[in-house]
């Protein structure tokens, strides 16, 4: 099994989703992706094309836990950002990793 995907694929996904992928990535794993951005998107829509391919990959208990822990995230990003609070480890404040010389 080849452990690494084309670099232009790679760099297309890290484009696409702001993440690096070393290895293949499943059709299950793309369509949860894609599924987890249309619950934080606005407006919603769902088209029932996709809908019937996440139902062709996933279990109805899958589908519920995907969408409830995307919202839940959703939820919480959208708070702290109401409230102006900053993203944890991102701030120039956190000393967390950085060693003196």
């Amino acid at each position: 099994m080849n452990a690494f995907i084309d670099p232009p694929k790679r760099i297309l996904f890290f484009l696409r989703f702001g993440i690096w992928i070393f290895r293949k990535v499943t059709k299950k794993e793309m369509l949860a992706v894609k599924y987890a951005r249309m619950i934080s998107a606005a407006p919603l829509d769902f088209p029932a094309e996709f809908i019937k391919e996440m139902k062709e990959e996933f279990t109805n208990r899958d589908i519920v836990i995907l969408a409830s822990t995307s919202a839940q995230v959703n939820y919480w990003a959208r708070l702290c950002s109401a409230l102006g609070v900053p993203p944890a480890g991102f701030t120039e404040e956190c000393t967390i990793g950085h060693m003196e010389p």
